[in-house]
């Protein structure tokens, strides 16, 4: 069996205490050495736990879970060993991972492959049928589709297709409208629409036809119920280049003329590449740049200035990570939107537009590691560690804020409540069974001058309200997000 060489100073303090057994070469003690190794040696968090006194009292009790199986003792006897030891350090960005989650990291917020739209003439809608229902309820509508066009929304309910109701039979269901949408002939669609906070309040009916439409990955532009009012909806991870993306969507509403405010959704935004949300944030904020320090190359700057996205090393150096083709700089009226799952790269985006007076922050309270990067180091059975090991700072040295806290606070989920992740979309159980954002229609009612609702200029205020978000952090939610491959269907 491999070992792994424990740290200095954990290996002195193990020492010192007197009776200490360490059941050296067993799993569980090898998997301990690691994680107490990376723990040491790469930790830059915000924590100020004395770890060489939490790894011992650690070993003591791993000591006495492994007393009985001694140079036998299990990998998973460690787990909760580990587990409470990296809880200890509290931060919410340093955690310990079993191989399920270590499998799942990278994937945490990647969007389910779900059913592909073939070739063919499409109306851009996905949907899902709801329950104990006939009816589908849609969850996405793609842009400059058929469906958008006509005045379909996202949370519109499906009742008929021709005046006929939708088939009972789940295969049948599925497919009835995708059979009709492949002809490229007119076809009329009943629609059930919810109005001021009314669950499927209005009834009209719509005729469509398929048409060649193509779809993107990357963020995306939404129509709401509103015209002068667009919804910027960031994917559930930013990845590569969706900073430069947003940059040429904005443009695209400038140039087009087609709205006066924006909303831009990062619910259940789990973060991603730190470079993208600052790019993005610049097409709000302007020139920008923040100050990343980590444990062993100190403090460097990343910013953006004017198109240019760049690191600026510890000589003062500038290195380009990449140009932004169309720089925009929206000047409208601007809501973000974040919730419990709203974590790391969209902290730092929606603070960066809070900080600066940019747009009103609306939801729930975010995850709370906004102010660190991690990294997961693998270890010896396929758990993962994920380290805090980066430390992000505004340009006077203060840190960020751990946590963004909404100017306007919303119940956006519910404890009991179940997501589901669309790819493009997550939506709530209730969202699928009613209809209602109740969120998004706060947002639209607040950019109109409609909303009765308090901006908290107070702390306490606003902690009362968001404090108890509920989900422990990361893999209970993605367990939350749960994926209806089967009933989804996009057309």
């Amino acid at each position: 069996m491999k070992k792994f060489v424990i740290p200095i100073t954990a290996a002195l303090a193990f020492s010192s205490i007197a009776g200490a057994q360490r059941y050296l070469g067993s799993p569980a003690q090898d998997l301990f050495d690691q994680a107490t190794f990376y723990l040491d040696t790469q930790y830059y968090g915000f924590s100020t736990v004395k770890l060489p006194e939490l790894f011992n009292k650690s070993q003591l009790a791993l000591d006495s879970a492994c007393e009985t199986e001694k140079d036998k003792c299990a990998y998973k006897t460690a787990y909760p060993v580990i587990g409470n030891m990296v809880k200890e350090i509290g931060d919410k960005h340093t955690n310990f991972l079993p191989p399920e989650d270590a499998a799942e990291f990278s994937q945490v917020f990647t969007p389910p492959a779900g059913p592909q739209a073939a070739p063919g003439p499409r109306i851009g809608v996905s949907s899902i049928r709801i329950p104990n229902s006939n009816d589908r309820r849609i969850v996405d509508v793609v842009a400059e589709g058929a469906a958008e066009e006509a005045g379909l929304l996202t949370g519109d309910r499906i009742t008929a297709l021709n005046g006929q109701e939708l088939p009972t039979g789940k295969e049948e269901n599925d497919a009835a409208i995708l059979k009709v949408v492949e002809t490229a002939q007119p076809f009329k669609l009943t629609i059930k629409r919810s109005k001021d906070g009314k669950a499927d309040a209005e009834t009209f009916e719509i005729t469509l036809q398929g048409k060649t439409l193509s779809t993107t990955s990357g963020p995306l532009l939404r129509k709401t119920r509103t015209k002068d009012i667009a919804l910027l909806r960031i994917p559930l991870e930013w990845r590569s280049q969706i900073g430069p993306q947003i940059h040429a969507l904005i443009k695209r509403i400038q140039n087009a003329n087609v709205a006066q405010s924006l909303i831009v959704d990062l619910r259940f935004n789990g973060g991603g590449v730190a470079t993208e949300c600052l790019s993005a944030a610049a097409a709000f904020v302007g020139n920008l740049a923040r100050i990343r320090e980590s444990r062993y190359q100190g403090r460097v700057k990343d910013g953006v200035e004017g198109n240019l996205v760049y690191r600026e090393n510890t000589q003062g150096q500038r290195l380009q990570y990449y140009k932004i083709p169309d720089v925009a700089q929206w000047t409208g009226k601007t809501v973000v939107l974040v919730n419990r799952g709203s974590a790391s790269c969209s902290e730092y985006f929606a603070s960066d537009l809070q900080l600066t007076k940019k747009a009103t922050i609306m939801g729930e309270q975010t995850v709370g590691v906004g102010n660190t990067g991690t990294v997961v180091f693998p270890l010896a059975d396929k758990s993962g560690l994920q380290v805090s090991i980066v430390r992000s700072l505004r340009l006077d040295g203060s840190p960020y804020p751990e946590s963004v806290k909404p100017d306007i606070a919303t119940e956006d989920t519910k404890k009991d409540d179940k997501f589901y992740n669309f790819g493009s979309n997550v939506v709530s159980e209730q969202f699928i069974n009613d209809g209602v954002d109740a969120t998004l229609d706060k947002a639209i009612d607040f950019l109109q001058g409609k909303t009765t609702a308090t901006l908290f200029s107070s702390f306490q205020a606003r902690e009362k309200l968001v404090s108890n978000n509920g989900f422990e952090w990361l893999f209970p939610l993605k367990r939350q997000l749960q994926t209806q491959v089967n009933t989804w269907q996009k057309y």
